[in-house]
């Protein structure tokens, strides 16, 4: 320990803080699991339950106390002095102090309620099914959720802090300054806590340590007061025996009746006589500062609400409310907590009615805690809003305007009531010297760092009179070693006086109290002036680009605002994939509700059987959870890859989101902890065991609630930190490059999913507005003919035949779900009547609604292929022993062979939302009916009807991809089905076969609404199941371009920005797709080819083939040109140049030295040996003056030999 307290004095203390609230935290932790599980106990006790509940409200006192203590240190010390130092590292850590000081108070709410216990008393704790001992159950398994919450949320925080920001601290900061931080981090510790704490922290230090811990800090300290103080508090006795000899002719305080030990009743002679003096009035000094700059703050927030251009409200603004609401929020709560710790137990001890009272007080504090803290979160909010120009700015100044002004009013009636019914309560049993000494003890419950700018601006509303009064008090009521503090204290009071000419009008703000003795002046990492200059102040990057946005161009955040305009709201690309973060959310909750769902559902149950409801609950869960997961990874993916590496590669903002990353892999190891939990919840049912059902389910709602706390603290962390930097430091174009790369690599079927499920969470605007965003930033690709292709293949209950006709129509989209749902009830009891489903197999309609969704385990990427699939063949099992049915009726048949196969969309809407079926319960946007546009083996149902426009089955000319093996098709495909061409009602296999007969005209792809099948003969709309015999015409079928693929070997898919179908595994998989090149390349070449506008928009050099349409491999020229990669091949063995412009091919350094040993060998006959030729370079373009030769001219700036003569001169 000795060599750790020299090298590193602040880690001493602050290690040994991180690993307090570790232990703490684990402890809250067992004791709240050994709660519940006593409620879970059939014979389970009041008596346990009584004491386990005291022993987890004294832990949570304790932790909580000791939490804040660390945030505030943090957040007042270290983390700005980490940004002098490290830049852009502290941000996300302040907003997740806000949200975790959040979570504290909630379980600080759920402690206190006077509810959870008393049905379960009432009822005396031993039936296990009566009322009252399952709302105590339920009580309790509340409890231990949220304390779950705060263990995983809190354990995740410290971590992050441990990887990143201890480092940093002990590695940017000398001995001597560690010191200075050390003294500051005692200074955020309420004075009269500090000692305690020190013990607790550091009792394993020896004397010696002692000593030179308290040393190094001494030679930090510049003010002797507060040397003397700090000294105090690392040596009590020595220092105590020095100060006894300082004040020997100082007037002593005396001893008289009560304990030896209680300086309650220390009193000085003349007190007990003189009763006209009341110390504890000094406290209504510090309620009329509260009350009044409380009235100040609501006054000003309503002043900006009623301003006009309210969402034009300045950061200036909004920063000086911030300021204000931190310190009188501080004050407040140091306030109350000393009040509920000291005044109103001794309340409580001289008066009868006193408990009731305080009671009363202590709800009144818990109130007003909440409504200060929301008033911090309504800031911040805010305060991202404005930074990024966002409109509801509005909204939220209204929000805070009136909280504030709720709080101001709460605040008035409850200080009234403690200075009618406590005060006097307390001065008529109380004497002076008890009083004086209640009102030090109040003092003494702040931190140092705060009473620096409490005691002027208290001093500065009081008469000199009154303060020479308070200060003499807390003389008299201090202890001899406490003599250092009061004059310091007093220090600190006469600085109103000192300055009051300048304070005269500042006096309710503490802006003009700074902290001067105990450290650099207050700052906030949250606030800009906190930020280095460059980003507090970024310069105004304006583009040449003519790109018309919703939001028009960027705003200049340092202009000023002009009331009389109207405020200009900003819509910006980048935010449409923030606004992912609202789906997300909401998804984690619906995910908690499920697991809570099934959590009460195990516990009411008597009895599992095959048939209940538990069995359909646990697919549907799996199935919520693994879509959650895959979307998470999906755009965890997308912020990893490319949005924090576009915010880094900004100067001014390095390290911003390297917490953010770091959240990530946090976050990812919760999933799986998750993963595991919904496998055990799934595994009891191979078992039926309800016992073991009952705890799993309890753990997985624990956890569940516990991820979607972590992840909204993370989100909320994003939005206001990062977020706003996309306003400050991008323009729309570089917003719009973004969210192209991101879409870029997102498959189609992804993509599909994705932006139905997004959607459902906005407004008709924002969806309106993302979608035009979208199309913006892949406005030179095909993106926007697959987006209305995709549309109009999702329609739910409208489908067309060829002529243009709609066939059936359903007046909503549930209204239609529900139709279907009760067609399949009806196929599928025509199915188990005939057994077909098996003898041993479950109803095939069950199968087909419940089945959960197999994804793979591997980490996500866009692009899955069978994303969500269902059993395939089973379906064609179905499908063909209902067409060998000869007691059926052939409309009969139809009937149930059409509706069966239509079961395919249904369950794809099932498997992507697991409660999709209940729609009166969940609702079903128009757009959630997205599917994906391509499938292999389970291709969704065409738009049109299966039996629209049929013929009958007839004889039909079969094609053969090779005829020796019997594969169908054609030599480009194998396949299935014929085309029918839309443009001359003519069949083809495919549409090259159409191009290469048919010269006058090409085939539209996207317009063939029919096929025969090449099995049964049988014409038909188009789709991938024949609804005559039932067969796959294809292992791969899209239905966008209507590429039918039988050869399974092969890797197909759709991009959505070309609109048809490529060879490979998919976007984001093993290839993007590049929005300025407008072409799909191997992911190989992310970031590292050189982008042409419209790359492949042309046709090959070479063979003049078109490329974009190319379904062979192309290469791309180091000059940004590309050729297919054969026709290079072939190119290259008689030429190094691009055909196009001439610049080499490749690294031509070894040919251009072989050039030079050659011409060295050459000797020109004499009239040319002196001859010059002026050349340029087809490289460099640099233009020279080379030496005469018939066929190689060498450039003098890149020494190459790729040049043109332009003339040739003599010398």
């Amino acid at each position: 320990m000795n060599e750790d307290v020299l090298s590193s004095p602040l880690l001493v203390f602050y290690s040994q803080l991180h690993d307090a609230i570790r232990r703490e935290l684990s402890g809250l932790f067992k004791t709240a699991l050994s709660l519940e599980k006593e409620s879970m106990r059939q014979d389970r006790r009041v008596s346990a339950v009584d004491s386990g509940l005291k022993a987890l409200k004294e832990r949570y006192k304790f932790l909580e106390e000791l939490y804040k203590y660390h945030s505030s240190i943090e957040d007042e010390v270290l983390y700005p002095a980490l940004d002098d130092k490290v830049r852009n590292v502290t941000l996300a850590y302040s907003v997740e102090h806000e949200d975790e000081e959040h979570l504290l108070e909630e379980l600080s709410s759920i402690l206190t309620s006077e509810n959870a216990l008393k049905g379960f008393r009432e009822n005396g704790g031993v039936d296990g099914h009566s009322d009252g001992s399952v709302h105590t159950s339920e009580g309790l398994h509340k409890l231990a959720r949220k304390v779950e919450e705060v263990h995983t949320t809190l354990t995740k925080h410290l971590e992050k802090e441990g990887e990143q920001i201890l480092p940093l601290l002990q590695n940017n900061f000398s001995i001597n300054e560690q010191a200075g931080l050390a003294v500051q981090f005692l200074c955020c510790i309420p004075y009269s806590a500090v000692k305690p704490m020190l013990q607790w922290l550091l009792g394993s230090l020896s004397k010696e340590d002692m000593r030179k811990l308290s040393n190094q800090m001494a030679e930090a300290i510049s003010d002797p007061w507060l040397k003397k103080v700090i000294h105090n508090c690392l040596e009590p006795q020595e220092v105590a025996g020095e100060l006894k000899e300082e004040h020997a002719g100082e007037e002593s305080p005396q001893r008289v009746v009560g304990e030896p030990n209680d300086p309650c009743t220390t009193v000085v002679e003349g007190d007990i006589e003189n009763g006209a003096h009341h110390p504890l009035k000094e406290v209504v000094y510090f309620h009329e500062a509260i009350r009044s700059a409380i009235r100040s703050f609501a006054k000003e927030a309503a002043l900006l609400n009623n301003n006009p251009a309210a969402a034009g409200v300045s950061l200036e603004q909004l920063q000086g409310l911030a300021e204000r609401h931190r310190f009188i929020r501080a004050v407040c709560h140091f306030h109350s907590t000393s009040e509920d710790e000291i005044l109103f137990p001794a309340l409580n001890r001289s008066a009868s009615p006193g408990v009731e009272i305080s009671h009363q007080c202590e709800e009144d504090h818990s109130l007003e805690t909440a409504r200060f803290e929301a008033l911090g979160r309504l800031l911040g909010d805010a305060r991202a809003c404005a930074r990024r120009g966002a409109k509801e700015v509005s909204e939220l100044i209204g929000e805070l305007a009136e909280v504030a002004q709720k709080l101001s009013k709460s605040m008035h009636v409850h200080m009234a009531r403690e200075e009618s019914d406590i005060f006097p309560a307390l001065m008529e049993r109380l004497c002076p010297a008890e009083q004086r000494y209640i009102v030090w003890r109040l003092v003494q419950a702040m931190p140092l760092r705060l009473l620096e700018r409490f005691m002027p601006w208290i001093a500065s509303q009081i008469s000199k009179t009154d303060l020479d009064m308070w200060l003499s008090d807390m003389r008299k009521a201090s202890q001899t070693e406490q003599k250092p503090l009061v004059e310091l204290l007093r220090q600190w009071a006469l600085r109103s006086i000192t300055g009051q000419e300048l304070a005269n009008e500042m006096t309710e703000n503490p802006a003009a109290y700074p902290i001067k003795t105990c450290g650099p002046s207050e700052r906030h990492p949250s606030d800009r002036d906190s930020m280095p200059e460059s980003f507090r102040h970024p310069k105004r990057i304006k583009t040449g680009s003519k790109v018309q946005h919703v939001s028009g161009q960027k705003l200049d955040i340092d202009s000023p605002v002009d009331e009389n305009e109207e405020p200009v709201i900003l819509i910006n690309p980048i935010d449409h994939i923030f606004q992912f973060h609202k789906a997300l959310k909401q998804e984690l909750k619906d995910l908690e509700k499920a697991a809570l769902h099934l959590q009460r559902e195990a516990s009411a149950a008597e009895s599992w059987t095959s048939g209940s409801v538990l069995c359909s609950m646990i697919p549907d869960l799996q199935t919520r959870f693994e879509f959650l997961r895959g979307i998470y990874r999906a755009h965890s993916r997308a912020e990893d890859e490319i949005v924090f590496p576009a915010l880094e590669s900004k100067e001014t903002l390095s390290n911003v989101s390297h917490a953010y990353s770091l959240d990530h892999k946090q976050e990812e190891h919760l999933f799986q902890q998750v993963s595991s939990d919904v496998a055990a919840v799934g595994a009891c049912m191979e078992t039926f065991n309800l016992e073991i059902l009952r705890s799993a389910a309890s753990k997985l709602s624990r956890m569940c609630a516990a991820i979607r706390a972590s992840l909204e603290t993370h989100i909320r962390a994003e939005e206001k930190e990062l977020w706003p930097l996309f306003t400050e430091h991008f323009t729309v174009q570089e917003q719009e490059e973004l969210v192209g790369i991101i879409i870029g690599q997102t498959g189609a079927e992804v993509l599909q999913v994705m932006l139905s499920w997004v959607t459902k969470s906005m407004t008709e605007e924002e969806a309106n507005a993302m979608m035009f965003s979208l199309k913006s930033a892949s406005k030179s690709t095909a993106f926007a003919n697959w987006l209305g292709a995709a549309q109009a293949n999702a329609s739910n209950g409208l489908t067309s035949n060829s002529n243009g006709n709609d066939v059936g129509h359903s007046s909503s989209p549930v209204i239609a779900m529900q139709e279907q749902k009760a067609v399949l009830e009806e196929v599928a009891a025509y199915l188990a009547k005939n057994n077909i489903s098996g003898p041993n197999a479950a109803p095939l309609h069950q199968n087909i609604l419940v089945e959960p969704t197999s994804l793979d385990a591997t980490p996500f990427k866009p692009g899955w292929e069978d994303i969500f699939r269902m059993n395939q063949k089973q379906l064609e099992s179905a499908v063909r022993r209902v067409s060998a049915d000869d007691s059926l009726e052939p409309q009969r048949k139809a009937y149930l062979i059409q509706h069966l196969m239509a079961s395919r969309y249904i369950v794809a809407q099932q498997k992507r939302n697991p409660v999709l079926l209940k729609a009166k319960e969940h609702g079903m946007p128009s757009v959630s009916t997205l599917r994906p546009n391509n499938t292999r083996h389970g291709s969704q149902q065409a738009t049109t009807s299966p039996l629209a426009n049929s013929s009958t089955p007839s004889e039909c000319t079969k094609m053969y991809h090779d005829k020796e093996k019997g594969i169908l098709g054609c030599k480009h495909y194998a396949r299935n089905a014929m085309l029918i061409a839309p443009c001359c009602d003519k069949e083809f296999t495919c549409r090259l076969c159409h191009d290469e007969k048919v010269l006058d005209h090409k085939l539209d792809r996207y317009q063939v609404k029919e096929m025969r099948c090449m099995l049964c003969g049988l014409r038909q709309n188009i789709s991938n199941t024949c609804s005559g015999c039932g067969s796959t015409m294809a292992a791969y079928y899209c239905n966008i371009c209507h590429l039918f693929d039988n050869d399974g070997t092969k890797d197909i898919y759709h991009c959505p920005f070309c609109n048809f179908c490529r060879r490979g595994k998919g976007l984001g998989i093993d290839s993007f797709h590049c929005m300025s090149c407008n072409a799909c390349m191997s992911l190989e070449l992310f970031n590292k080819h050189k982008c042409t506008e419209a790359a492949l928009s042309g046709t090959c050099p070479v063979c003049s083939d078109p490329l974009f349409e190319s379904n062979t491999p192309i290469k791309e020229l180091p000059c940004g040109h590309f050729m297919h990669s054969l026709c290079f091949g072939a190119y290259v063995r008689y030429s190094y140049t691009c055909p196009i412009c001439s610049k080499s091919l490749g690294d031509m350094e070894v040919y251009w030295k072989m050039i030079d040993a050659m011409l060295a060998s050459e000797k020109l006959p004499y009239e040319y040996a002196k001859r010059k030729q002026t050349v340029r370079c087809n490289d460099c373009g640099a233009t020279s003056q080379a030496p005469f030769h018939f066929v190689y001219h060498k450039c003098s700036s890149c020494h190459g030999y790729n040049t043109r003569v332009c003339h040739s001169e003599h010398e």
